[in-house]
C-alpha cells in the first residue's frame, strides 16, 4: 500500500497507518508512516510511535515504551 509521488524535484513516499479497535491516540502524539497498532492500545500524550505495536497496553514517551 505504498505510493510514490513526484513533485518538482521532491520525491515523496507514504504508506498507510493501520489502527485497530479500541485504540486511543492522545493529543500531540506522532505515528510514523506504515505503523500498525493492534487492538486495545492507548498511546499517551506527545508520544512518538515509530514501530508496530502488537501487544495491548498503555504506551508512552520518546522512545516509546510499554508501561502497563
Amino acid at each position: 500500500l505504498s505510493d510514490i509521488f513526484s513533485c518538482g524535484h521532491t520525491r515523496v513516499e507514504f504508506s498507510s497507518v493501520i489502527i485497530g479497535d479500541h485504540v486511543f491516540v492522545c493529543a500531540g502524539s506522532v505515528v510514523n508512516q506504515g505503523v500498525t497498532i493492534q487492538d486495545h492500545v492507548v498511546i499517551g500524550a506527545q508520544s512518538l510511535v515509530l514501530t508496530d505495536i502488537i501487544d495491548s497496553g498503555f504506551y508512552v514517551g520518546n522512545p516509546l515504551r510499554r508501561v502497563r
